[in-house]
């Protein structure tokens, strides 16, 4: 659920100072409803069957593209 900003249901918050232990910060709390809505949605006509050369091909192709990711890290100053 996604909540618009200055929303009311964002603008009913409660402090809950009896809540708070060595830190000097509190929770918020938000108390909103939550309405039971269907969506209507669509299977996708491709799939790879578990266990098939496709699967296998993909599973492959998904770790070399993993491992190609750069994950150095470089300290650049501006």
């Amino acid at each position: 659920m996604f909540l618009q900003f200055r929303s009311e249901e964002l603008d009913s918050h409660l402090t809950q100072l009896e809540w708070h232990l060595t830190s000097d910060h509190a929770p918020l709390t938000i108390i909103f409803p939550i309405i039971e809505k269907h969506f209507q949605t669509k299977k996708y006509m491709y799939m790879i069957v578990k266990n098939s050369d496709k699967e296998k091909l993909f599973i492959e192709k998904l770790i070399r593209v993993i491992k190609s990711v750069n994950t150095s890290v470089t300290n650049q100053r501006p």
